[in-house]
């Protein structure tokens, strides 16, 4: 047994070590009361600057420590960059401690030093995003809008300096596969500390250092002990009756990465846009063009509008998608979808078609049902690493789609039904290993498709030519395609100096086979037109391909060239006819970079390619791809030429928070074939590839520049656009020279007016004329105003007003919206009610200028609508 006293020591001196602790907690918030994350709190003895405990506030801006220091009083204090500097003297013993702070300006030494947003790190961006917030944000999507040098569009696409961004991480993980619109929506910015900008980003670890790209990549950085986050919102209303649903819960958890989402509406909200891939990275090869879109129904053109006015539509979406790891160094990465999307168009069109010596005017009322049903995923298997590259993708997809219309054409009703279904499956492979001092680059991708589509039009179209000028009740088009694409290459990489060297060495083969049958039907009985027979068509490309890519790079400066060389073998056969062509293709691309400084980059490009023409949509028999157009794609195969180029310039600040860029680009394009139209009465028209050659050419200027004012949480913004595209175009015998020219300038503003209230402007002026044989012959002008009032009330209530304006061709047409949010803290609950459509707008006129035609087109609306909703964070 041990003695008493020491039994007495240890109890005394276990009283006194927890006599000694003190534990201080409490929270860390702005003026507004927003939780301030990330701010260092640390505890001094009195008097004394050796720190003694220290803690950071978390994403509720909660903190915590645990002192152990014999003293009477502690100075407990804050540190941030982007806040002010608070400091408290309190007795030592355990309480509560809390923080209101202010950004402000630091005095230090005499040198005023301001918090900066955006910090740099090489070739790394790091924009905080705690300043940029504004209280109606809701997901990092509003905030990345506020950032200089990135853009936002309206379907999620994310753009730095002008490019569209290659990769969207989230702490270092590609989960989205380039989809990556589901995150960027339904992230709360409250999870998000910053996010990164990787310029001039290589995505493969071992080509870092040696194959350069001028694409940017993001990465999101979550805040410190996030992992489960994502948005939940249910939302019904009336007038008619109605719904929209998002469940978007994420799991970010270590190399564990999650997203399951549903989201259902028919509140005119496009869930398309999160299947989308938004990322542009570069091919390894060529890509099969996606198959079964020769056929369809007559639809209006997409207006420069608001969707979510205009779409009347019921949807479903379910977005499954995982990333873990199967190794050390390996991953495994699962993206699928299904969607079910059902899409109603109703709209009025008044169409004019110039000719060179008249003009020709009809009018259509469209009513549509357009329904999307489809089944498609990726599994990718991914190593990326120093030592080793794999990156395997296995893509699938299955659609059900069909669509039914009903077009009046001059008082006179045509029915069409389309159905489209579709079956594809490929395999995308890429592997790099190390050999030596080189590296060894695999890739091969195979694939298969089919679709097997039909059209019936009713009553029967183009008698005259179809069916001896007698009428009859429809026209059937079935057309069924199957394609096997493979495409199987080798290169080696390595280095000579400051150079950089691929040779590349490959082998393409496509092979397709199409079946078209267009029939004549009375209602009992089909039969074929003599000058549409049946149709049985093989098309096959062979391409055996050399080529080597050259990258110099000395310090702020690189330069690359591409130079292909390939023997294409193309022939396309029927039962009665047919064609080929071999040539030995010569396609060289170069490239340059300087950067200047450390602001500006200058970039420059020039390429010269080669194709053959007609290879693609040859066909031995007419096809009818919609009610108004009968096609004859049946001409030789020729080759067509062309030449572009680009320069570009980019300025960025990040201690002032400016970004600016400019492009211009240029091209030419040399022809063999052209398309020569025949239009009669209400635009039906048949359409035939003839052997005439043409030139067309375009040039491009295109430019924006992007401020961020820190101390009042304000950006401003300029985005400007120029197209001159030119060529010819064959109408009812007569060559016509055509131009278009298009012009945009579009300023905005995000301002923080005070601390209850926020607008955001933006404006959007477009110019379209369109000219023939130096005639001018249409001059559409657009003018769009944009704005956005939000009222702070009280710290948990905002009213927000939106109203959109739009003049045209001498039309305005206003839209205003109003919404009342109330916000709980916790459990993290909005609770939203919106007014659409205050003054029932009803109708939405729209213009469409092409080559050598006008379109006129009235959108029916969606009416006034209320709707209530809660939102939840997880």
């Amino acid at each position: 047994m041990k003695p008493l006293w020491l039994h007495i020591t240890l109890f005394l001196l276990l009283c006194g070590t927890l006599s000694a602790q003190t534990v201080i907690s409490g929270s860390v918030k702005d003026t507004e009361g927003e939780p301030l994350p990330n701010i260092q709190v640390l505890a001094y003895k009195a008097g004394n600057r050796i720190i003694v405990a220290y803690a950071g506030s978390d994403n509720d801006g909660r903190y915590s420590l645990t002192v152990n220091a014999e003293a009477d009083s502690l100075d407990v204090a804050t540190s941030s960059l982007f806040f002010e500097k608070q400091t408290k003297r309190i007795a030592n013993r355990s309480q509560t401690v809390d923080f209101t702070l202010r950004e402000e300006v630091q005095e230090l030494k005499g040198v005023t030093v301001r918090a900066r947003s955006i910090e740099q790190k090489g070739d790394t961006l790091e924009y905080i995003v705690g300043s940029f917030v504004q209280k109606q944000d809701k997901s990092i999507e509003d905030v990345l809008k506020r950032m200089p040098g990135i853009e936002v569009a309206d379907d999620g696409k994310i753009t730095y300096q002008g490019l569209p961004i290659q990769k969207f991480y989230v702490e270092g993980m590609d989960l989205m596969g380039g989809s990556y619109a589901a995150v960027s929506k339904n992230l709360p910015h409250q999870s998000v500390s910053s996010v990164e900008v990787y310029e001039n980003h290589q995505p493969i670890k071992m080509l870092e250092d040696r194959i350069s790209s001028e694409q940017a990549s993001i990465n999101i950085k979550l805040a410190k002990d996030v992992a489960l986050t994502g948005t939940a919102k249910v939302g019904l209303g009336a007038w008619p009756f109605l719904w929209n649903v998002n469940l978007t819960p994420m799991l970010f958890s270590g190399k564990v990465q999650m997203l399951a989402a549903y989201r259902t509406n028919n509140t005119g909200d496009d869930l398309t846009m999160y299947t989308r891939m938004l990322t542009m990275q570069q091919l390894q090869g060529e890509r099969p063009a996606k198959l079964g879109e020769e056929l369809s129904i007559k639809q209006a053109s997409t207006p420069l509008f608001n969707t979510n006015r205009y779409l009347d539509n019921q949807t479903h979406l379910i977005n499954l998608n995982t990333l873990f790891p199967v190794s050390e160094n390996t991953t495994l990465r699962v993206n699928l979808y299904y969607l079910n999307d059902l899409r109603k168009q109703s709209v009025s069109q008044s169409n004019t078609i110039y000719l060179a010596a008249d003009t020709l005017a009809y009018t259509e009322q469209i009513d549509n049902r357009l329904r999307d049903n489809q089944l498609f995923g990726t599994i990718t298997l991914n190593r990326n690493d120093k030592a080793y590259y794999l990156d395997n993708k296995l893509n699938f997809s299955k659609a059900w789609d069909n669509a039914f219309g009903l077009d009046v054409n001059n008082g006179l009703p045509v029915s069409q039904t389309l159905k489209t279904p579709a079956l594809s499956v490929d395999n995308d492979l890429r592997l790099i290993i190390p050999i030596g001092k080189r590296l060894l680059d695999f890739t091969s991708y195979i694939g298969y498709g089919q679709t097997p589509h039909s059209l019936e039009v009713e009553p029967g179209q183009f008698a005259n030519l179809l069916n001896d000028s007698l009428g009859y009740a429809k026209t059937i088009q079935e057309l069924n395609t199957r394609q096997y694409f493979a495409d199987h290459a080798v290169s080696a990489i390595f280095k000579a100096g400051r150079f950089t060297i691929r040779p590349k060495a490959g082998f393409l083969f496509v092979q397709r086979h199409i079946t078209s049958q267009l029939t004549l039907s009375d209602g009992e009985a089909d039969w074929q037109s003599a000058m549409a027979a049946d149709a049985q068509v093989w098309r096959r490309n062979v391409k055996p391909y050399l080529t080597a890519e050259v990258e110099y790079k000395r310090n702020r400066f690189s330069a690359g060239m591409d130079l292909p060389l390939s023997l294409q073998s193309v022939t396309v056969q029927s039962e009665f006819d047919g064609d080929q062509m071999t040539k030995l293709l010569f396609n060289p691309s170069l490239w340059s970079r300087l950067k200047l400084g450390n602001f500006w980059t200058l970039n420059a490009s020039a390429r010269l390619s080669h194709s053959i023409e007609n290879y693609d949509t040859w066909m031995d028999g007419y096809l009818l791809t919609d009610y108004q157009d009968l096609v004859l794609r049946k001409a030789p195969l020729s080759l067509s030429r062309t030449v572009s180029g680009s320069l570009g310039v980019q300025f960025k600040e990040p201690f002032i928070s400016l970004n600016a860029d400019m492009r211009y680009g240029l091209g030419h394009t040399h022809s063999e074939n052209m398309y020569r139209y025949e239009v009669g009465e209400g635009g039906v028209s048949t359409l035939q590839v003839v052997s005439m050659p043409n030139n067309r050419f375009y040039q491009t200027l295109s430019g924006s520049v992007k401020k961020y004012f820190s101390p009042i949480r304000t950006s401003i913004g300029l985005k400007g656009n120029l197209l001159d595209s030119r060529g010819v175009s064959l109408v009812n015998g007569a060559l016509m020279n055509t131009d278009a020219m298009s012009y945009s300038l579009s300023p905005s503003v995000m301002f923080k007016v005070t601390d209850w209230l926020n607008v955001d402007y933006s404006l959007n002026y477009n110019k379209l004329y369109s000219y023939i044989d130096a005639q001018k012959r249409s001059r559409i002008t657009y003018w769009r105003h944009f704005g956005k009032v939000f009222a702070f009330l009280k710290r948990n209530q905002t009213v927000g007003l939106t109203a959109e304006y739009y003049r045209h061709q001498g039309q305005n047409y206003l839209f205003v919206d109003a919404s009342y949010e109330f916000s709980i803290k916790q459990p993290k609950l909005d609770f939203e009610v919106r007014w659409n459509n205050i003054f029932n707008s009803k109708r939405y006129v729209s213009y469409y200028s092409g080559a050598f035609s006008v379109q006129e087109t009235v959108y029916i609306l969606r009416p006034m609508e209320v709707l209530t909703s809660v939102r939840f964070r997880f």
